[in-house]
């Protein structure tokens, strides 16, 4: 089976809509929109390395975001995590903006001939676990040879190495 994983560090930015600047001109409304594709693509065609998928493809996504200081306790104990705090962002950036920048970064690459060649997207958005950064761990397969297990994600942990 053909598949490429890779982890781009970095806070997850999503590629929404565009603004019209004058004479036909577009430009992305996130100012870091550009940096986090560069990373994304870098980080793609670095973990690929020759290989291309030139038919269809399924992709998990697993996005890690910073906790915010509230799911924190206070004082001395203000390293440890509130019993309330969540284990899954269901704030902004919406899921399927931060996707669409990671698809469209795959098509960048090369590594996927069209991000219309995607049948099946698995992705969640969580807050990072202590000894982690802010990042998206991704994992693109062909679709061939793969098959899909619901349990490829831990809840504790990276995407687990089960196939799709």
């Amino acid at each position: 089976m053909t598949e490429v994983r890779w982890t781009s560090i970095g806070i997850p930015v999503p590629q929404g809509s565009k603004r019209h600047v004058g004479n036909g001109i577009m430009i992305e409304q996130s100012a870091t929109l550009p940096a986090w594709r560069n990373q994304l693509i870098y980080d793609i065609q670095r973990a690929a390395k020759d290989v291309k998928f030139e038919a269809g493809v399924n992709v998990t996504l697993d996005f890690r975001f910073p906790r915010p200081k509230s799911h924190y306790r206070t004082g001395k104990y203000s390293h440890l995590l509130k019993e309330t705090a969540p284990i899954y962002k269901t704030s902004k950036p919406d899921l399927d903006k931060i996707i669409r920048a990671v698809m469209d970064a795959m098509t960048y690459s090369g590594v996927i001939k069209d991000d219309a060649n995607c049948y099946l997207v698995l992705s969640r958005k969580m807050y990072c676990n202590d000894e982690e950064q802010p990042c998206v761990y991704g994992i693109i397969k062909d679709v061939e040879k793969s098959t899909l297990d619901v349990h490829d994600f831990n809840i504790y942990g990276n995407i687990s190495l089960r196939d799709i």
